[in-house]
Formats: C-alpha cells, structure tokens, sequence
C-alpha cells in the first residue's frame, strides 16, 4: 500500500511540475534566446521550447535548444528587475543584448539609458 502511495504521489507531483512549467510566460516575444545573444530576432517554435525557473523560451531549432539546456547561465534572461530602475521588475519584451546576454528593462527609455553606457548598470 505505501508503495502505491508513493508511486501515485511521484506521479501528481511530476504532473504539478509540468503544469507549472507550461504556464511560465513566454520570454522575449517568442525570439529565439541563443540567436538573439548572436544579434538576430528569429522567432522560435511553439514546439521547441525550454524554461528556466521564470521564463518559456522558444527555439528555431534543436540544436539552439541543446544549446539553451546545456547552458542555461549563457542564454537565460540576466536579470528580473530593470538594471536602470532598481526595484522595478524587467519586462521580457523589454530587452537588450550586451556581451552576449541578455538583459530585461522596464521601459524602453532605460533600454536607451543602459545601450549608451552599459557597462555602468551591471
């Protein structure tokens, strides 16, 4: 019975878990994460998705998947509140790459603020 009990308690949470997963938003206007570090906005597939612990992030292909899962750090969004305006959450259609990551804003005014000096906001 306990054996019974724990295979059915497994399987509810596994199932929690991947409702959650499925109801993160959808980060950065469905672009693809690991060729936006690369400087192009190529919208992603609903069916090639992967998530970090905020975000549902959409890929053109597999292999930029592979790429996400492995190194999640590398193509993840870098921040949740806006780098310009401390304390305001970041919009994740509100973004900007710099050095290779991406960063998220609250306005497009602080996108502007931190593209003219970057280096002083991180």
């Amino acid at each position: 019975m306990r054996v019974l009990q724990a295979f059915l308690f497994l399987g509810f949470a596994s199932l929690v878990t991947v409702a959650q997963a499925q109801d993160l938003p959808i980060a950065l206007n469905g672009f693809d994460p690991v060729l936006l570090t690369e400087g192009v906005e190529t919208e992603g597939s609903a069916e090639l998705t992967g998530q970090d612990e905020r975000y549902t992030y959409r890929f053109v292909s597999e292999e930029n998947q592979q790429k996400f899962l492995e190194n999640k750090a590398q193509y993840k969004i870098q921040n949740e509140f806006c780098p310009v305006a401390p304390g305001i959450p970041g919009s994740s259609s509100l973004y900007a790459v710099h050095d290779g990551k991406i960063y998220i804003f609250a306005t497009p005014g602080c996108i502007d603020a931190f593209s003219a000096d970057p280096d002083s906001y991180i």
